[in-house]
């Protein structure tokens, strides 16, 4: 640490940020006692009595910068309504271009005199330069938060940019000024790349390639992001450090062959500048162009590099750009990853490269004149470990963002990335000639061959590995306190084995021959302790998998205007019930299946359908096609069997799915541990209104030792007649699953007051066309004295039941 200042530095930076997000004021107590024990007076270049002025400096640096990229969200939350129409002007930095349309990026927005921070619209058309100042109206509108586990956090995600509001319904654009020249010429480089790359190449492979070659992802083919994703090389897709080496190292020592070094690096810095700005300035992309900026400063200045301080100098300056950057997946990973790297990947690396050459020495004393090489299978133990190390490192980062581990992306990266560099440099060149100068399509096709090949082999060689065993495992997302535990132990021990390869197998060699060295063995409890914390690494990725069961639990995931309840019986066993929306498109992949990731759910044991609409059978189909293991479904014996019922089957015996009828008694049973779960059908249809899908929805009878709950589907008032005139046991319960998503024709006063519940759940979604929840209906329901949630207010909804009380939370709220 003592030559690494810049290290602890950061640290002071990160603390004030800490500080200030936590509004824990009273840390800054702590600032004289830091102060005292402050590292920074081990500094020889420090005198002891300015370490506390240095600390506080950038403590106060780091604080004071997060209190100014606040002050505008905090204006906005205070004066700004949803919906309000209000007149701003910003500047336009970044456009994004996709099949849907295009989105504009403006910054630094004044309104009436006040900063907005950043915002975001959606033109029409392209129509201003990079760099422009814009003014237009328009209505203001707030980014959501998840409203499910595992959903898309657009709150989180837009301000860690600062971007604080979205603007709709846009009018009166202006431009006031000409922009930026270079900038907006770098920016239609890159769409005249991405358009020759996609005109030579099949549409999937040419939206790929323009992602990894200049990071415009507007043509790329969901399908491809999600199988690379699964399988664990979605990293490829994101321009970062690899990217910027292949660039700019490839190019330094193109020049070094003609040119002097600094002349050289200059050339070579200025094109990975103007690079990173027409990959879009992303947060990884910013840190690599400034790491490698940072190599040939010291390339110049004839200086040691040193990785440590350089990852450290950027985290310090992006962090001051944008204390949010801390809740940037981009700024998570990328960090994590690298700080793994220098600190265990290289140094563990380059002690089994000591050890391979001092093991070759021993074996050709006599050999005068020969030096030692890697052999192939040096190299790829070399590679394995390095590989092994990164994974070990970005391993919670993984699980914390995307809650699955795809088990077989070391070997597969291993494969792969040897070839990005061809596939970037054969890319790039292909696509710059063919943006810069007419050539015919053929010649195009015939210099992007290199690059159809490799883009084809990831392709192949992912599918094929989709389709192993396990290939992603949903473990869920971590605790938080077990990432710290793990990332405390992973430090520890691998440190503890770099101190060991430094101290006793890099200098185990003694003076004996005419070469001055040769090879002294490691002694034998030294091979022990390597062995013994190597195994402790490896097994540490097991902690995510070490989980008890989780307690009874209710979730209603918000699906719009449908169904969709998880149910978890507090011994292991996950059940499912419907699951649909006609609001909402794609909500099996996109609501169930993330939370079912997040959950770390590998299977559902039984899955429940009350009746044949779509609104509770879409997200269903759409899992069932996934692949996704449903051991069980369950439909209720007269269900109406429609084209909608004939395609849920389709998908059923397509995914291996057993698909059970049941009839008014069926029960599902689970005990253990004093605990017993029972769902047990108390409707099942009724023969004579088969054309009626609502009135013949599956009704269920839930109870979990003390606790009882109904769920309705979709009945209307007559079958409640019928429930209530033959099952006596659901009088006075504690949970309702509020029927037909609220409607007046359902909860009539009869079944409000003979189920009298004390919580009901109701599935609604927003402004839909049939005007649930009906007023009349939720005027019953509350006669009762219920507490009535609703998707719609507060997105998903848990209870759980503990000690004899219900706890209900809200996602949302």
């Amino acid at each position: 640490m003592k030559n690494r200042p810049m290290v602890l530095l950061f640290f002071s930076v990160f603390l004030g940020i800490i500080i200030y997000l936590s509004r824990i004021w009273l840390l800054f107590l702590l600032l004289p006692i830091l102060a005292i024990i402050n590292p920074i007076q081990q500094f020889p270049r420090f005198q002891k009595e300015f370490s506390f002025l240095i600390f506080t400096l950038f403590f106060s640096l780091g604080f004071i910068r997060t209190a100014r990229v606040l002050a505008p969200l905090t204006y906005i939350q205070s004066n700004i309504e949803a919906g309000e129409i209000i007149q701003f002007r910003g500047e336009l930095y970044k456009k994004d271009v996709k099949e849907s349309g295009i989105t504009y990026y403006l910054r630094d927005v004044i309104s009436e005199g006040e900063c907005l921070g950043n915002v975001i619209y959606y033109p029409s058309e392209d129509y201003a330069s990079l760099g422009s100042i814009l003014s237009l109206s328009g209505s203001a509108t707030y980014f959501e938060s998840a409203r499910n586990e595992g959903g898309f956090d657009a709150k989180t995600y837009y301000y860690s940019q600062n971007i604080y509001l979205k603007m709709e319904e846009v009018s009166g654009e202006e431009v006031l000024n000409s922009g930026n020249v270079i900038w907006e010429q770098l920016f239609q480089l890159q769409q005249r790349i991405k358009q020759v790359e996609v005109a030579s190449l099949p549409q999937e492979e040419g939206g790929l390639l323009a992602a990894i070659t200049v990071g415009d992802r507007g043509e790329m083919d969901e399908e491809v992001k999600n199988l690379f994703a699964n399988v664990g090389i979605s990293h490829i897709i994101a321009v970062s450090g690899l990217h910027v080496s292949v660039v700019g190292m490839g190019l330094y020592r193109l020049l070094r062959r003609r040119r002097h070094i600094a002349s050289s690096a200059i050339c070579a810095g200025i094109v990975v500048v103007l690079y990173g700005v027409m990959c879009g300035n992303s947060v990884s992309t910013i840190r690599a162009v400034g790491m490698f900026l940072l190599s040939l400063t010291a390339l110049v200045m004839l200086c040691d590099y040193d990785a440590c301080t350089a990852i450290f100098v950027m985290a310090s300056f992006l962090l001051l750009k944008n204390p949010l950057y801390l809740y940037h997946i981009s700024f998570q990973l990328s960090f994590v990853i690298v700080l793994g790297v220098v600190s265990i990947a290289s140094p563990l690396g380059n002690a089994y490269d000591v050890h391979c050459r001092l093991r070759w020495e021993k074996t050709h004393k006599k050999s005068k004149g020969r030096r030692w090489k890697k052999s192939g299978k040096e190299r790829l133990i070399r590679s394995l470990i390095v590989s092994i190390c990164i994974q070990l490192c970005s391993l919670p980062m993984i699980l914390w963002h995307f809650y699955t581990i795809p088990l077989y992306s070391l070997l597969l990266n291993l494969i792969l990335l040897p070839l990005i560099g061809i596939l970037l440099g054969c890319g790039l060149f292909a696509g710059f000639v063919g943006a810069l100068f007419p050539i015919p399509i053929a010649v195009l096709k015939l210099l992007f061959l290199p690059s159809h090949w490799i883009l084809y082999f990831y392709e192949m060689l992912s599918s094929l590995v989709s389709k192993l065993p396990y290939c992603s495992l949903a473990v869920g997302r971590p605790n938080l306190y077990l990432l710290l535990f793990y990332y405390s132990a992973l430090l520890l021990l691998a440190r503890y084995l770099v101190y060991i390869a430094r101290t006793r197998l890099l200098y185990s060699m003694k003076l004996e021959d005419e070469y001055g060295r040769s090879y002294s063995p490691l002694p034998a409890r030294y091979q022990r302790c390597i062995v013994i914390v190597m195994v402790c690494l490896l097994l540490l990725p097991v902690l995510f998998f070490i989980r008890k069961p989780d307690d009874f639990e209710i979730a209603m995931l918000d699906v719009g205007q449908g169904d969709g309840i998880y149910l978890q019986d507090g011994m292991g066993g996950n059940y499912f019930i419907d699951g649909g929306s006609t609001s909402a498109s794609n909500v099996g992949t996109r609501v169930i299946l993330p939370f079912f990731k997040y959950r770390g759910i590998q299977a559902i044991d039984n899955w429940y359908v009350t009746h044949s609409d779509l609104d509770h059978i879409s997200g269903l189909i759409e899992v069932l096609d996934s692949g996704y293991d449903v051991k069980r479904i369950t439909v209720a014996k007269y269900i109406v069997r429609n084209d909608n019922f004939t395609q849920l089957i389709e998908a059923a015996e397509n995914n291996g799915t057993e698909v059970f009828v049941a009839d008014v008694g069926d029960a599902w049973k689970a005990e253990e541990k004093g605990h017993e779960f029972l769902l047990q059908t108390i409707y099942a249809g009724n023969e004579a209104e088969l054309e009626d899908a609502n009135a013949n929805s599956l009704v269920l009878y839930l109870a979990y030792d003390d606790f009882e709950g109904v769920f309705t589907g979709d009945i209307g008032s007559e079958q409640e007649s019928v429930i209530i005139s033959n099952i006596d046991k659901i009088k006075n319960i504690d949970f309702l699953k509020v029927a037909h998503h609220g409607s007046n024709y359902s909860s009539s006063e009869a079944w409000c007051e003979f189920v009298d519940p004390t919580v009901a759940f109701c599935s609604v979604g927003e402004k839909n066309r049939y005007g649930h929840p009906g007023i009349e209906a939720i005027s019953r329901l509350e006669n009762t004295g219920a507490k009535i949630y609703y998707t719609k207010d507060a997105g998903e909804l848990m209870l759980s039941y503990v000690e004899h009380r219900i706890i209900v939370k809200e996602m949302v709220r």
